[in-house]
């Protein structure tokens, strides 16, 4: 975990903290966009989050991990974006959109030639606290998406590298905002919003999920449980500290 976006900021503020990475990596927020006190507010007609120029630069892989809350979601309006942009189309990039023009939602890595993408059902209109995972790992070969933890798009014949979709670096980096300008922007409640310089695994996002926003998983593999007798049943949990542990 490099990056870390809690939104947490006070409400008069206009810059989002990074938790992880520090002063330097701080987010903007942009026009419309505001805190509540635990999340930001994208208004879906000019506001948007804009993160520092370069954050991917010399990633070979990427996982970006969000939760956000949705309502009707303009055709193309995009969650995230990171890449270049010649002012009205936008160019080496990686992106998330969970509405297509059709029927459709997506993750997408593009170079200066062509897009790919793996593509799932159903749009997120309406979807509420939806955990999101886009796990961009070209060198292996494939960019996946989940939602609330489980599996909902692979694409096992990524041949665009990280490093060759952002050859041109990283400089606009957008939460709520696109690089093509004939995109809208997302009207969303976004509450947290990570990112990790490699991929995340199936385990390590299934946990996640299960945990949710505003904290994190621990890596102690060593703990002690607590049982208590609750009716009829034996309830036993653990520090979260300790989550990557298997109960057998």
């Amino acid at each position: 975990l490099v990056h870390r976006y809690s939104f947490s900021d006070a409400p008069d503020s206009t810059t989002a903290a990074d938790s992880i990475g520090g002063l330097d990596w701080d987010g903007t927020l942009v026009n419309g966009a505001a805190f509540n006190g635990s999340q930001v507010v994208l208004d879906g007609s000019s506001g948007f989050v804009r993160l520092p120029a370069g954050i991917l630069t010399n990633m070979d892989a990427v996982t970006i991990e969000t939760w956000a809350s949705f309502g009707s979601i303009s055709n193309w309006a995009v969650l995230f974006t990171f890449g270049d942009s010649d002012g009205s189309s936008g160019h080496n990039y990686i992106s998330f959109q969970p509405h297509t023009g059709g029927a459709t939602a997506q993750a997408g890595i593009r170079n200066a030639s062509f897009e790919q993408n793996p593509v799932f059902t159903p749009v997120l209109d309406g979807f509420t606290n939806v955990h999101i995972v886009a796990v961009y790992h070209p060198s292996a070969g494939y960019l996946s998406v989940y939602t609330n933890g489980v599996l909902a798009a692979i694409n096992s014949s990524i041949t665009i590298l990280l490093p060759d979709a952002l050859s041109t670096g990283d400089p606009y980096n957008f939460i709520g905002h696109s690089l093509w300008i004939n995109d809208p922007y997302l009207a969303t409640y976004v509450d947290e919003f990570r990112i990790y310089n490699g991929p995340l695994t199936a385990g390590q996002i299934k946990a996640d999920a299960a945990l949710g926003p505003n904290q994190l998983i621990g890596t102690s593999t060593n703990t002690s449980l607590t049982i208590i007798h609750s009716g009829s049943n034996l309830v036993i949990t653990w520090p979260t500290n300790s989550a990557l542990v298997n109960l057998m």
